[in-house]
């Protein structure tokens, strides 16, 4: 979305499907009144407010502030830093530094979350990173994704499971496989729209309302077809499971 005002037509389309919440962090060029505004505007409700670790502890008043002004509770970061994701022990450091951030948060009444992709399931002799983090963090939600939980080799049900009080949101997209390869060794996946792929998802609808989960997001990397033929696809799919 190149400006203002294509941000506010891609909204309204979205509204148009059912959409009524936005994870998206605040736009650049903007600040968190205006996306406010604009949100408003559409009718849409924000989830969060996004950043990088090092970005949130040296400037923690702007992110704190931006959650009051949205009226959101979560502040959320997306990625362990490359330097640090080459080992177990940059895990043990990143969780340090996660718990720094989170205390600083949970002083001002804010959530703080972690949106974990597949390399954060790299083993390390019985756990993996995933692990570490959640083991050795005091304040820290996952945010998981449905996909990269199975490109991990996982159940996602199982694995949700597994966060009972420390997930109230989840990302979900479907794990397809492509027919078009030719090289049996590769692993042709998709990024698939809900319910277009191999995923158990009344299951993991299920694991999700059993241990807290609160919302529920469609998130799609990759379109194969038109992005709101996409999106439109996730969404009837989810109310058919009841969501």
């Amino acid at each position: 979305m190149k400006d203002k005002k294509q941000f506010g037509e891609t909204l309204k389309k979205l509204r148009e499907i059912g959409y009524t919440c936005l994870d998206h962090g605040i736009p650049q060029g903007m600040t968190a009144g205006e996306f406010k505004e604009l949100l408003s505007a559409n009718d849409f409700e924000p989830l969060k407010v996004d950043t990088d670790v090092y970005t949130l502890l040296e400037n923690p008043k702007k992110f704190i502030c931006d959650a009051h002004e949205l009226g959101v509770d979560l502040v959320m970061v997306y990625s362990i830093p490359k330097t640090l994701r080459g080992g177990e022990e940059g895990y043990h450091q990143f969780a340090e530094i996660l718990n720094r951030a989170g205390e600083m948060l949970r002083k001002e009444g804010l959530r703080f979350g972690y949106h974990a992709h597949s390399f954060e399931f790299c083993s390390f002799g019985g756990y993996n990173g995933v692990d570490i983090l959640l083991n050795e963090t005091d304040h820290l939600e996952l945010v998981p994704d449905t996909h990269w939980i199975a490109a991990a080799g996982l159940n996602p049900p199982d694995f949700i499971r597994r966060l009972n009080g420390r997930c109230h949101m989840v990302h979900f997209k479907d794990y397809g496989i492509d027919a078009g390869t030719d090289i049996l060794e590769n692993v042709p996946r998709i990024y698939a729209e809900v319910g277009q792929g191999n995923l158990n998802w009344p299951e993991i609808v299920r694991a999700c309302k059993e241990v807290g989960v609160r919302t529920f997001c469609v998130e799609q990397d990759i379109c194969k077809i038109d992005p709101f033929t996409s999106l439109t696809t996730s969404f009837h799919a989810m109310k058919r499971l009841g969501l």
